[in-house]
Formats: C-alpha cells, structure tokens, sequence
C-alpha cells in the first residue's frame, strides 16, 4: 500500500471519529438528565445565578476574590459550551468531508488495478 492511499485512510478514520464526537454530542442533548443538568441547570440557571452575584455589590469587593472566582466560573460555562457546539460543527463538516475522501479512496484503489 503506498503512502498517499495509508495517509487517506487515515484522514477517513479520523473524519469518522469526529462525526462520532459530534453525534455523541447530539445524543447527549436530548438526553433528559443532561438537559436538565447541563443545558438547563449549568448553563442557563447558574449563568444566571452568577451574573446576579457579579452585578452585587457585596460579592465583588474589591477586598476579596469573588468578582475572580465568579468570572472564571462565568467563562468556564461558556467554554464548555462553545466545546459542545464545535464538536457539533465539525462533526457536521466532517460528514461532507467523508464522503469525499471516500470517493478519492476509490479513485486511488481503481489507479491500483
């Protein structure tokens, strides 16, 4: 087998392992419990929680680190989410990816004969 066929069919695992990340995340969204405890209960009610404890006073003394805490903790929902939605994305792209590197696998195998 010469490089350029190990080197596609390497790219089609890879594109195939993607696909899966973003269906697996697809399956996790409509999964009741991580609705209710991520989509839900992470990022909307404890994004929102936070925002109010940012907008009080008292949390945000410059005196103390809360006004930190709570911006890490701020970002680090929104990360998770922007992780979830790439992961979608690509896995998205991936599947139009695939069916490429399928056709450019046969087209090498056909040279092959």
């Amino acid at each position: 087998m010469n490089s350029e066929m190990q080197e596609i069919e390497v790219t089609i695992e890879e594109t195939k392992a993607q696909i899966l990340r973003g269906e697996r995340v697809k399956r996790l969204r409509e999964n009741e419990d991580f609705k209710a405890l991520i989509l839900e209960g992470y990022f909307k009610e404890e994004a929102a929680r936070l925002v109010l404890l940012k907008a009080d006073p008292e949390m945000v003394d410059e005196k103390n680190d809360r006004a930190s805490k709570i911006e890490k903790s701020l970002i680090g929902i929104s990360e998770f989410n922007a992780y979830l939605n790439t992961q979608v994305i690509l896995g998205n792209q991936a599947e139009l990816a695939l069916e490429a590197h399928l056709r450019e696998q046969g087209l090498m195998r056909e040279e092959q004969v």
